[in-house]
């Protein structure tokens, strides 16, 4: 078992220090963005995490209004946690099952609240592809 976990990090540690070797090389290039298109980055990704959350949380509370704001929001950080989780590899089974568990404490039918997890799983990828639109169109209309 030891050397299983030796190798194992011995694996990590050299995935790291090429990630963070890639990084010091390329450093001025990456980060290379001046202020105002840090700012506008910002405003764009701010905005995409603002909508999303709030059309996660307008379809929940249409879809069982009987449920108070203090429960969808404490779904929605359950939610915001679980999408943030690095190299999960099935994000939106983990949130259908965190759905599942959680419709316990909402006493709400089973198959609505792991829908509602499964559907809005859709709602970041139709704004990332809305705000890809937006963003790469932009430019053509420019020239």
């Amino acid at each position: 078992v030891e050397s299983g976990l030796e190798a194992t990090a011995t694996t990590i540690a050299f995935c790291t220090a090429a990630l963070l070797g890639g990084f010091a090389v390329m450093h001025r290039r990456i980060l290379s963005t001046d202020r105002r298109g840090q700012v506008r980055i910002l405003s764009i990704y701010t905005l995409r995490q603002v909508a999303a959350l709030a059309l996660l949380f307008a379809q929940w509370k249409a879809a069982l209004p009987y449920i108070s704001s203090e429960t969808w929001f404490f779904f929605m950080t359950i939610w915001m946690i679980v999408t943030r989780i690095p190299f999960l590899p099935s994000r939106d089974l983990v949130l259908a099952a965190v759905g599942l568990a959680l419709s316990r404490l909402v006493d709400a039918p089973l198959a609505s609240v792991s829908a509602m997890f499964v559907a809005g799983a859709a709602i970041p990828l139709v704004l990332n592809f809305a705000i890809l639109l937006w963003t790469g169109l932009r430019p053509l209309r420019r020239s």
